[in-house]
C-alpha cells in the first residue's frame, strides 16, 4: 500500500466509519465512538484500500493464508485475496466460525485452509483481542502456524501487549491515537 493509499484510507475511516455517541463494545466496555468498517469494506474504494491494508499485513508476515473470524473482517479478507491473485501471488481465505457448525459439513473454519499453511489472523478492529483469542486456537488445532495476529485499527486497550505476551507477532494498520481518539 503506498503512503497515498494509506492516508485516503485514514481519511476514509475518520469521515464515514468512526460513530460518536455511547456504544458496547464486544470487550463489555463502553465508548464514546464506534468504529464500523463495513462501512468501507461494502464500499468500493474501501473495499480496496482495505483489501490493499491487509493483504500488506500478510505479505510481510510470510503468510500463505489469511482468514479471521466470522464478522466484520470476511469482506477485507475476500478483497485481499483477490487482490493476491491479481498482483500473482494468491493466498488462501478462511473465516473462523465461533463454534463448529451442527450442520452441513460441520466445520469451524471456513474456506480452502490445509494444515501446515502458515496464517495471518486479522480483525477489522480490536480493543483487548479477546475475540481473537477462539480463532487463534481453532487454526493452531487445525494445525496452521500462525505467523501474524493484525489489526486494521486498534483501539490501544490491550490487545497487542496480550499477544505480544502470548507469543504472537502483532501489527495495527492505524492506532485510534491516529485519529485523534482516546482509548476507551
Amino acid at each position: 500500500m503506498t503512503g497515498a493509499e494509506r492516508q485516503r484510507l485514514r481519511e476514509l475511516i475518520d469521515q464515514r466509519a468512526i460513530a460518536r455517541g455511547d456504544f458496547l463494545l464486544s470487550s463489555g466496555k463502553r465508548s464514546s465512538y464506534y468504529i464500523d468498517l463495513r462501512l468501507l469494506s461494502l464500499s468500493p474504494e474501501g473495499a480496496y484500500l482495505l483489501g490493499r491494508a491487509a493483504l500488506d499485513l500478510a505479505e510481510e508476515a510470510g503468510a500463505t493464508a489469511i482468514g479471521g473470524p466470522v464478522a466484520a473482517v470476511v469482506p477485507i479478507i475476500g478483497a485481499a485475496v483477490a487482490l493476491s491473485y491479481q498482483q500473482g501471488r494468491p493466498l488462501r481465505g478462511f473465516m473462523v466460525r465461533k463454534e463448529t457448525k451442527a450442520h452441513g459439513t460441520g466445520r469451524q473454519i471456513e474456506g480452502p485452509l490445509e494444515p501446515g499453511m502458515r496464517v495471518a489472523v486479522l480483525d477489522d478492529t480490536t480493543t483487548t483481542g479477546a475475540s481473537l483469542e477462539a480463532a487463534l486456537a481453532a487454526v493452531e488445532a487445525f494445525g496452521c502456524p500462525v505467523v501474524l495476529v493484525g489489526t486494521i485499527v486498534d483501539r490501544e486497550e490491550g490487545a497487542r501487549e496480550r499477544f505480544l505476551a502470548a507469543g504472537y507477532p502483532y501489527r495495527a494498520v492505524f492506532s485510534i491515537l491516529e485519529f485523534g481518539l482516546p482509548p476507551v
